[in-house]
């Protein structure tokens, strides 16, 4: 009986390991646009422009000078231990920091770097920043409008909804 109930827990336990990884995992999709069990597709050959010189011949542009190499793939591991620490303020300048970046990163359709992952780690939610969100709170006139200007109005519905339920919990050992 005793082995039949830890091999209950032991699977549940599994079930359980293997939930978080899919969470993570489509996380990953919908933030930074990393799919780690599909390897992206080439980028498509772009049909070299045809120029015409005098004489009527059509010969190819010259090759650019510089191209651009393809970002290398990063796994973000979170180092930082203050991850979550600080005020109302400083957490909602970092979420805004975030989807600045965010908005950036998917402007030039790229990968973020090291550094932009890092600050899109500090996305705490909006949880416990219920101000923000408040156009009658005179603590908060600056950063309601700063949110109004920088989300769209379906973002900016997303992201008022989630203010009773969606924070970081910083663990604490």
């Amino acid at each position: 009986v005793r082995l039949k109930i830890l091999d209950t827990a032991y699977s549940y336990l599994q079930r359980s390991i293997q939930a978080v990884r899919d969470l993570v995992a489509k996380a990953r999709v919908a933030v930074l646009g990393v799919d780690d069990s599909v390897p992206p597709p080439p980028p498509p050959e772009p049909e070299p422009e045809q120029v015409e010189i005098d004489g009527g011949q059509v010969v190819p542009p010259p090759p650019p000078a510089s191209r651009q190499p393809r970002r290398e793939r990063h796994n973000f591991q979170i180092t930082d231990d203050n991850l979550g620490v600080g005020g109302e303020k400083t957490k909602y300048q970092y979420n805004v920091a975030a989807i600045r970046t965010l908005k950036q990163i998917e402007a030039e359709s790229r990968l973020a770097t090291p550094e932009e992952q890092e600050t899109l780690s500090r996305y705490v939610g909006w949880g416990g920043i219920a101000g923000a969100f408040d156009e009658n709170d005179p603590k908060w006139v600056k950063e309601y409008a700063e949110l109004k200007e920088l989300l769209t109005q379906d973002e900016y519905n997303s992201a008022r909804s989630t203010v009773l339920n969606a924070h970081y919990a910083r663990f604490v050992p």
